[in-house]
């Protein structure tokens, strides 16, 4: 074995064997993302002592396990970790982390560390939060001459006779079509998004037919240009 992951699982070992608790349960997970190059180790003196396992779809990185060792926590190494996966992460053009905040007492480090609560997607009592890690375009307030995009919660027949839950006021790069920032958003497929100039709807559709370089991103909804 690996000496790294004899590390690992030597401290995670004792500490299930101490408090009955962490992440030694999903020792078998470990050990695969190590073989598939999906974990990120964080070293003291050339000694692991905390590790991010992570899972890429297209633009997203699917945080699975972070820990770091007990004799280390509450000195800033989770907040290292952290930073160092998304500078990784975005160097190989990921533009949005997300993860489902396992323990669910984990939730307020994830807010530390700039994370937001998805949407309620479903029945799921799950808490599941995000970060983009580049800039993005904030929503704003738009008035019927702006060009805009425009999404809904619901999906195209409801939508008609609602209001639009999220608006973003377009702002494109010189001579292009192409957003000064992407727009990046948790969404579902079935979702009503319009893209709108001069009171014209110029193209609406479910997120999952929309057309221009976008696309839904396993429950993102990713804008770049709108092109």
């Amino acid at each position: 074995m690996n000496d790294s992951l004899v590390q690992i699982r030597t401290w995670l070992f004792q500490e299930y064997e101490d408090t009955g608790k962490g992440f030694f349960c999903h020792w078998d997970m470990i050990v695969k993302a190590f073989e598939e190059a999906r974990i990120i180790l964080i070293l003291d003196n050339n000694l692991v002592v905390g590790f991010l396992v992570f899972r890429v779809s297209d633009l997203v990185m699917d945080i699975k396990l972070a820990e770091i060792k007990p004799s280390h926590r509450g000195f800033g190494w989770g907040r290292k970790l952290i930073e160092k996966s998304f500078s990784i992460l975005k160097a190989k053009g990921i533009v949005v982390a997300e993860l489902f905040c396992s323990p669910q007492e984990s939730e307020p480090f994830w807010k530390k560390l700039g994370f937001i609560n998805f949407p309620v997607f479903g029945n799921t009592k799950k808490i599941r939060m995000y970060k983009p890690l580049i800039p993005t375009l904030e929503r704003s307030k738009t008035n019927e001459n702006d060009e805009t995009i425009s999404l809904w919660n619901v999906g195209q027949h409801l939508a008609e006779k609602s209001w639009p839950k999220w608006e973003w006021k377009l702002k494109f790069r010189p001579n292009s079509k192409e957003l000064d920032k992407p727009i990046i958003h948790p969404a579902e497929s079935e979702w009503r998004v319009v893209h709108k100039s001069n009171v014209v709807n110029l193209k609406d559709d479910i997120i999952k037919h929309f057309d221009y370089n976008c696309c839904e991103y396993d429950d993102f909804l990713i804008i770049k240009s709108i092109e």
